[in-house]
C-alpha cells in the first residue's frame, strides 16, 4: 500500500455566523430550502480533518433527480450567488430546486476557480469537500451511490467532477481508507466527453473494513483531477465464544451482540 503525502494544514476557525452556535449544533434548514457546507479535507496523524472555511460560492441546477423513491422535485430557484458563506462554510438556497444535481463553484479559498456536481435535497445539508493531496487541492465532487455494500456491490460507481479525460486511456479510480492508505483501485469504463463524470464497476473490496473512503480520480497522464467520498459497509460473520457470551449475559446492563461478537451496554 502506498501512503498519501498529505500536507497538514492547521487552521484555527471560529465557528460563528448568523444562526450558528459555538457548540457545533447544525442550524435548522427550512423544509423548502437547500443547504451546502464547504469544507477542506486534510490528514493529520492518520486521521482525516474536515475543516469548514469561508468561501465565495455559486451554483446552478443541472438536472432533477430521476429516483422514484424520492419526493417529486420542487422549488423555483435554479441558481444562487455568487455569495460568501460564513466562517462555518454554510450557504442556504431558499426555495431551491430539489432533489436534484447542482453544479457548485468555489471562487475563493483553497479550491478557487473549481467546481463539482452534488446531489441536493430539501431540508438536508450537502457537504462540498475540497481534498488536499500532496499539496494539490482537488476539486470537490460527489459519488453515486454514496454507500457500497461489499456483499451486494453496485453495478457501477459514478464520480462527478471536472477535467476527467479518456485521452490516453480510461481514468483510474483509487480508493483510500481513513488512514490515507491506498486500499483498492479500478479503471473507469466510461467517461463524459465534457469531463464532468466517470463511471465503472467498483474494485474488489472484500478485504476492506467498513468506513468512509476517499476516491481519487487520475487521468492516464497521472494527474489527480477529481475526488469524492463513499461509505463502505463490509459485514464479516464471526463466531461467538460461549464463555464470553455467558460472562457478558451474567453482567447487569449488558447483552451479547451476536452480529458483531461483542459485549454491549444496553445504554450504548
Amino acid at each position: 500500500m502506498k501512503k498519501l503525502r498529505y500536507i497538514v494544514l492547521i487552521m484555527f476557525i471560529a465557528l460563528t455566523s448568523v444562526g450558528f452556535d459555538d457548540c457545533g449544533t447544525d442550524p435548522a434548514i427550512g423544509p423548502g430550502d437547500l443547504r451546502i457546507q464547504h469544507r477542506l479535507q486534510t490528514t493529520s496523524l492518520g486521521s482525516p480533518l474536515l475543516t469548514p472555511y469561508a468561501v465565495t460560492t455559486s451554483g446552478e441546477h443541472v438536472q432533477d433527480s430521476g429516483d422514484f423513491n424520492l419526493p417529486y422535485p420542487s422549488g423555483g430557484n435554479y441558481s444562487f450567488g455568487p455569495g460568501t458563506t460564513g466562517t462555518d462554510g454554510r450557504y442556504s438556497i431558499a426555495n431551491g430546486r430539489g432533489p436534484a444535481l447542482w453544479r457548485i463553484h468555489a471562487w475563493s479559498g483553497p479550491c478557487h476557480n473549481q467546481f463539482g456536481v452534488f446531489f441536493l435535497k430539501h431540508a438536508e445539508e450537502t457537504k462540498v469537500d475540497c481534498v488536499e493531496i500532496g499539496g494539490i487541492f482537488l476539486p470537490p465532487g460527489t459519488v453515486a451511490p454514496r454507500v457500497i455494500a461489499v456483499s451486494n456491490p453496485p453495478y457501477e460507481v459514478t464520480i462527478y467532477g471536472q477535467d476527467m479525460s479518456a485521452v490516453g486511456g480510461m481514468p483510474l479510480v483509487e480508493y483510500y481508507n481513513s488512514d490515507g492508505n491506498l486500499a483498492q483501485q479500478a479503471y473507469a469504463t466510461s467517461c463524459a466527453q465534457d469531463g464532468s463524470w466517470v463511471s465503472g464497476p467498483p474494485p474488489d473490496l472484500t478485504d476492506c473494513v467498513s468506513g468512509q473512503y476517499t476516491l481519487i480520480v487520475r487521468n492516464a497522464d497521472g494527474d489527480a483531477v477529481g475526488s469524492g467520498t463513499v461509505n463502505v459497509f463490509n459485514y464479516t460473520p464471526c463466531t461467538s465464544d460461549p464463555e464470553a457470551v455467558a460472562s457478558c449475559e451474567m453482567a447487569l446492563g449488558l447483552f451479547w451482540d451476536y452480529d458483531h461478537c461483542q459485549c454491549v451496554d444496553h445504554n450504548w
